[in-house]
């Protein structure tokens, strides 16, 4: 079940207020607010847009620039692509594509 996009998105912020409390979200990840079966109702862009506007930890993938959502790693739109390039709060880490390849070319795997 997915939520239409305009109010999915209100829906969201609306969640984030709610459950932040006054805190500043700028030492978490949105999945830390906001539980994980729920956000798995709002498309993982929505997700990141909300996370972005509200100063929430990203992470991102060191090789590729995949971005994390909802657990999984996707490619960002041009719009995500661009905000990211300025954003302060970022996690790096490897995405599963390119943490094989890394563990390929290691011989750890």
């Amino acid at each position: 079940m997915t939520l239409e996009r305009n109010t999915a998105i209100e829906t969201l912020r609306e969640l984030v207020e709610s459950t932040l409390g006054g805190t500043n979200p700028q030492k978490k990840f949105i999945d830390n607010v906001v539980p994980e079966k729920i956000l798995d109702l709002f498309p993982p862009q929505d997700v990141l847009r909300v996370a972005f506007e509200y100063g929430f930890i990203i992470t991102k993938c060191s090789a590729d620039n995949k971005l994390r959502a909802n657990g999984c790693w996707i490619d960002p739109t041009e719009e995500l692509a661009k905000r990211i390039e300025t954003y302060d709060n970022i996690s790096h880490g490897y995405c599963d594509g390119c943490c094989e390849k890394l563990l390929k070319e290691y011989s750890l795997n």
